[in-house]
């Protein structure tokens, strides 16, 4: 091992962290030949009001009171003092941007090369950030995907009417009946999971 780079340690107290934590790491980094710059030490405290920490594509965030309302229990756990981790907003953004790139390369792609070359992507950025909490985010990500897909869909078939396009890249799961004359109703409709497909010729 060469070196050692972008580690983080959460602790209760900035003297725990200085007395033991700190002292423990250079005596573990000592033996195998390393050190830690000094420079780059930074030791603070996430319990205030806005302060936020990013690492790594990801944002750590203190919040003296944290709600979680799961919905199929239908019960809802009040927690104190705890800090979040979740996705660096602008790495989002970016993220969205570069799909938004993606796709218009893609103009003259056929469904299943899309398919083929996106699902990768979109299953490396999820596990990535899956040990987040990024429910709200991967819901972001999932409309901007359809959003993208449809658009593709109309370029890629300007003459084709919304139930044609409906009928050859986006495939029906639950509620089969459901009324499609508006665009809407391809996402939003409760009951309704939409899949982008394509067929092999």
């Amino acid at each position: 091992i060469q070196y050692i780079n972008n580690f983080i340690i959460l602790g209760e107290s900035k003297y725990i962290l200085k007395k033991y934590i700190l002292s423990s790491i250079n005596g573990f980094l000592e033996k195998r030949g390393l050190c830690l710059i000094k420079n780059k030490i930074q030791i603070f405290s996430l319990d205030k009001t806005n302060i936020k920490f990013n690492f790594l594509e990801y944002t750590f965030k203190y919040y003296k009171a944290w709600k979680i309302d799961i919905g199929v229990i239908n019960k809802v756990f009040k927690i104190k003092s705890i800090i979040l981790l979740y996705p660096n907003k602008l790495k989002i953004y970016s993220f969205i941007l570069y799909l938004k790139v993606f796709f218009k390369r893609a103009s003259n792609w056929s469904s299943v090369f899309l398919i083929y070359i996106l699902n990768p992507l979109l299953n490396s950025w999820n596990n990535y950030f899956n040990l987040s909490n990024f429910s709200k985010y991967k819901k972001i990500i999932n409309k901007v995907v359809f959003k993208l897909c449809w658009k593709w869909s109309k370029r890629k078939h300007p003459r084709w009417g919304l139930n044609k396009i409906v009928k050859n890249y986006f495939l029906k799961t639950i509620n089969s009946s459901i009324n499609t004359s508006k665009e809407k109703y391809l996402y939003n409709n409760k009951g309704f999971k939409w899949a982008f497909y394509g067929k092999s010729v």
